[in-house]
């Protein structure tokens, strides 16, 4: 079993997760009593921001996210160091894995001021102009220095703006969905997950291993995390793995090398991302269209996120966001498998996601307060 550990690149990245995923249950272990010491407890946020304050630890975020964002910055400055750890499994790929480096730099860098700018806004609110300035410049470097892009058969031009828009969405859908126990945690680890395996099949294992990191890390999160939780992730944990996980989504490419989409490669490609992240990004739209509804900032904080609503209807704060975890998984699923299906099969998983989607919006308008 050892030796297939280190030779397959597969269970290569199984025991990267579990030890990123031991480290964060370790590490948050000792975290959470020293942050009650300090009193690094949830905050009220800005003015306008509508939440119920708890008596918890808001940093734990610290216990995930450097762990691939270092991986990410030794490979860019000590490369021979991050080779020479490698295991055989992954030696054979070390060509490939090096030509990224400035990348791994630039998206490093990136991820290091979100972290940053995540534990500032934890213990000072911050207005949501200075985190959007913040966010658009690790957005920049992933795309222009990170190779981050997306849309790129659209022309130059359109892949950079949708590219620094995706970043940022992404960045904020699951910084918005970090609203119940458990619930960002889950969603991240099953959008990790999915892009860790996609990225697997298509053997671009510089992807993949980050997004293993991330997901075990993430695992790791959710044994404190799940309700009641011991800690929350906190701005300093759902920025930085909201911008990983649109990074590695834009860096992949998502659908068969072979070609065999045709033409409609491309487009058949962004349901691998789209799907992964469907509820995040599903969340996002509907509650900024609400605020936007009300005369209120898309970023004014409030009980009117897609797990609120469910809520709302008389589903428990942890059956529903079990019921998150499982409804991202199936679109996850679902979307893996689009780009290595058949034509005909694929246009009816595709269609399935379609309808599954148009079921969620139907029961979700009906449960929105007029």
């Amino acid at each position: 079993m050892l030796e297939l550990a280190t030779e397959s690149p597969s269970w290569t990245l199984v025991w990267l997760a579990f030890g990123s995923g031991l480290l964060s249950l370790v590490t948050l272990w000792r975290l959470i009593p020293w942050a009650r010491r300090r009193g690094a407890l949830d905050t009220a946020g800005h003015a306008g921001h509508v939440k119920v304050l708890r008596d918890v630890p808001n940093i734990g975020g610290l216990a995930f996210t450097p762990l691939p964002l270092l991986a990410l910055g030794l490979l860019a400055l000590v490369p021979g160091l991050v080779l020479g750890s490698l295991p055989s499994g992954l030696l054979e790929h070390q060509d490939r894995i090096l030509e990224g480096r400035t990348a791994a730099g630039a998206i490093s860098l990136g991820g290091f001021l979100l972290l940053a700018l995540g534990l500032l806004d934890d213990r000072r609110a911050l207005p949501a102009s200075i985190k959007l300035v913040v966010q658009g410049l690790a957005a920049a470097l992933a795309v222009f220095w990170g190779g981050a892009s997306v849309l790129e058969f659209a022309g130059p031009g359109v892949s950079v703006v949708v590219s620094l828009l995706w970043i940022v969405a992404v960045t904020n859908a699951i910084n918005f969905i970090d609203n119940m126990d458990g619930l960002a945690g889950g969603l991240g680890f099953v959008a990790a997950l999915a892009f860790a395996c996609g990225a697997a099949l298509n053997s671009q294992w510089l992807v993949a291993t980050l997004a293993a990191i991330l997901g075990g890390g993430l695992l790791g999160f959710l044994r404190w995390n799940v309700a009641p939780a011991k800690v929350f992730m906190g701005d300093g944990g759902s920025l930085p793995t909201g911008f990983l996980l649109a990074v590695i989504a834009a860096r992949t490419t998502w659908w068969d090398p072979a070609g065999e989409a045709g033409p409609a490669a491309g487009l058949v490609g962004l349901l691998v991302p789209l799907g992964a992240l469907a509820i995040p990004l599903y969340d996002l739209v509907a509650v900024t269209c609400i605020r936007l509804r009300e005369g209120r900032s898309p970023f004014a904080g409030d009980q009117r996120h897609l797990s609120h609503r469910l809520v709302q209807r008389g589903i428990s704060g942890p059956k529903a966001v079990f019921a998150l975890w499982l409804l991202a998984a199936v679109f996850a699923g679902l979307a893996i498998v689009v780009p290595r299906a058949a034509a005909g099969e694929a246009i009816w998983v595709a269609s399935g996601m379609g309808l599954l989607l148009l079921g969620l919006l139907v029961v979700d308008l009906r449960g929105v307060s007029k």
